[in-house]
């Protein structure tokens, strides 16, 4: 599927469309260059209505993948949207699955797309969709502090709510265990 008609599809749909495009900008899907797409309704996708409130899980390693995790489904399962450039797959993965997903992909990644210093990260976004607001204690980001090696593995990570900010506690844990965490969030 195409990553455009999606999110058009999404914004159409949200009754908090501030917040949806606050957090797809943070995940670089939305931009005001190339990428300023409107509320456009796609009926052809009706599994839309399970990413009314979802959240966002975004992996930038190699590539930059973005996940979008929505409702849960009858068989304990989550309906996901992966979104990587200008295509979307929809998966429908419980938790534990969608981790391995995560790592079989970054795994399978075997060209460079983005420079090794640019560094190995997680942010992790739910939005307060009760009280309609995205603020900074709602996302959470996570920088390997390692220069080499796979995502995977187990080493340094510094943990807060600022991107920039240099002076965060720092933890050795692997990817899988943050990953685990964030996902215990999602109801």
């Amino acid at each position: 599927m195409r990553t455009k008609e999606i999110i058009e599809g999404l914004l159409y749909i949200t009754p908090y469309k501030d917040i949806l495009t606050k957090c797809l900008t943070t995940c670089h899907i939305l931009n005001e260059s190339d990428r300023s797409w409107k509320a456009t309704h796609h009926p052809e996708f009706h599994f839309l209505d399970d990413f009314k409130y979802c959240s966002f899980l975004m992996i930038i390693d190699k590539q930059l993948h973005v996940y979008l995790i929505g409702e849960k489904s009858k068989n304990r399962s989550y309906h996901i949207l992966n979104i990587e450039g200008h295509t979307t797959e929809l998966l429908n993965l419980p938790k534990s699955l969608l981790i391995e997903y995560i790592e079989t992909q970054s795994k399978e990644t075997d060209k460079l797309y983005l420079p090794e210093l640019f560094g190995k990260r997680i942010i992790f976004i739910k939005p307060d969709y009760v009280n309609g607001l995205l603020g900074e204690e709602d996302v959470y980001v996570f920088n390997n502090q390692s220069l080499e090696g796979n995502l995977f593995r187990k080493t340094n990570w510094s943990i807060g709510t600022d991107v920039y900010k240099v002076d965060q506690p720092s933890f050795r844990l692997s990817a899988k265990k943050i990953l685990q965490e964030c996902l215990k969030e999602i109801v």
